[in-house]
């Protein structure tokens, strides 16, 4: 995989096909990529975006807007909206920021496209802007993230077997669009690679797919894959803030890094982090470790593990007054965490608390693969699991649970075995970008999953 660094004056924007087709936007005083951007950017959170996935109207905030694309952005809005191309929703107002929501016309909401914006100009904007809301900068010139260049330079897909695969899936037209731009990303070398900036979290063309995609990876010619995933992984990185807190320490899960900054640690916390019934055994620290916590709130209230997932998701990324009721349930077996979510989010604001857990892991896949990359194992990362060749999986294995310090999680491993080649394949030809082949019959192994102990 070829990556392009920070100075690339081209950026792909995504914007309806039949605008492209019949040149609907309008380019006097170099007005075209400013209308591009503000499609885009619709079709991207509208389409992808966690949290606004599958609906049709999104916000636009108007500080970014105004950062980006200057003061006349209204003005590129009306223009829009003027030609029927979106329309507009309702507005909101906080003391932070003012946002409008905004869909594509009916009619161009099903079928989309990329455009290539060259204007230099906003470009450069987009980047600062980006800089400026963490100090965020491309992962390669951050040298605590250099080692993962190796790692995806030589990561390849088996392209026309991943495309077929995702023909026969039922997804949108722009689902399915965007699914084979990846895999043509990776195939091709041709995409960038960033820090997401407010979480840190590493985000490239894999970490885009769907799981079932990571199938057809290669790296460095090895197809035969493990990738090793921390079990109740978020619920885990809790019980380290949690323990943390109670032990007076923050900062980074190893304990070596400073506190976050901003942040006040309760060192005279009363968390007992026991679960309410006391026929059980252990708390809430010790079932993170285990990777029980599904199991145990399923288990106390009748629920599958997917309803008790949904539940401790609920409690740790929804506003504190919403789902009340079903965050009892949460709340039953694990009080005194519960009101430690509850306590952090008042004080900190509520999207500080998934912000931080999701901080400390990236503060842990970075020292993980940067001891991988020590040890010459080729890795790849997908936000909280790592992709490693099968040979050298038990070895990662060490590694990944030596990060965590005293605190061990139990990792799980599911092997990426190479799906069987399509029937359409020709010999030599198995790695052409072909996403107009035809589909064959249903076929494909799924990997199997097998679960390393807890590290004693």
């Amino acid at each position: 995989m070829r990556l392009l660094d920070e100075t690339t004056t081209e950026k792909r924007f995504y914007i309806p096909r039949e605008v492209k087709e019949k040149e609907l936007l309008d380019d006097r005083y170099k007005k075209r990529s400013k209308l591009a951007y503000l499609l885009h950017q619709i079709i991207y959170l509208s389409t992808f975006a966690p949290g606004y996935w599958k609906r049709d109207f999104v916000p636009l905030y108007s500080k970014s807007l105004l950062k980006i694309l200057g003061r006349r952005y209204k003005k590129y809005l009306n223009w829009l909206i003027g030609e029927d191309i979106i329309v507009e929703g309702k507005k909101y107002s906080t003391t932070s920021h003012r946002s409008n929501e905004y869909a594509l016309a009916p009619e161009y909401r099903d079928d989309w496209t990329y455009w290539m914006c060259q204007d230099e100009k906003l470009i450069g904007r987009i980047r600062e802007y980006t800089f400026e809301k963490k100090d965020a900068h491309l992962f390669w010139k951050s040298q605590p993230f250099v080692h993962l260049r190796k790692g995806l330079e030589k990561t390849d897909i088996d392209a026309l077997n991943a495309n077929i695969w995702i023909d026969r899936q039922d997804l949108t037209d722009g689902q399915k669009r965007y699914y084979k731009a990846c895999v043509k990303s990776i195939h091709e070398g041709t995409n960038t690679v960033s820090l997401n900036p407010t979480n840190n979290r590493v985000q490239t063309p894999i970490t885009s797919m769907a799981k079932e995609l990571r199938s057809f990876l290669r790296l460095d010619g090895c197809s035969r894959l493990v990738e090793l995933d921390i079990t109740n992984s978020q619920p885990f990185f809790l019980a380290l803030l949690v323990a943390q807190r109670l032990s007076g320490c923050g900062g980074a899960v190893s304990g070596q890094s400073g506190t976050n900054a901003g942040e006040q640690h309760n060192t005279g916390s009363t968390y007992v982090l026991h679960p309410q019934n006391k026929d059980t055994q252990g708390g809430y620290i010790t079932d993170a470790r285990r990777g029980r916590i599904y199991e145990r709130i399923a288990k106390e209230n009748g629920l599958t593990r997917e309803e008790a997932k949904s539940r401790c998701f609920e409690v740790l990324f929804s506003h504190p007054n919403h789902y009340q009721d079903r965050k009892k349930q949460f709340a039953k077996v694990y009080p005194d965490v519960f009101n430690f979510c509850v306590d952090y989010k008042r004080k900190h604001g509520y999207r500080q608390l998934s912000i931080r857990l999701q901080q400390m892991e990236a503060e842990v896949m970075e020292e993980v693969c940067f001891d991988l990359h020590r040890r010459g194992i080729d890795v790849l990362t997908v936000f909280d699991s790592i992709i490693v060749k099968e040979e050298d999986a038990e070895e990662a294995q060490e590694v990944f649970g030596n990060a965590f310090g005293g605190l061990k999680p139990e990792i799980e491993a599911e092997d990426r075995l190479p799906k069987p080649p399509a029937e359409e394949a020709i010999p030599g030809e198995g790695r052409d970008f072909a996403p107009d082949r035809p589909a064959p019959a249903e076929s494909g192994a799924k990997g199997k999953r097998r679960a390393f102990p807890t590290p004693s």
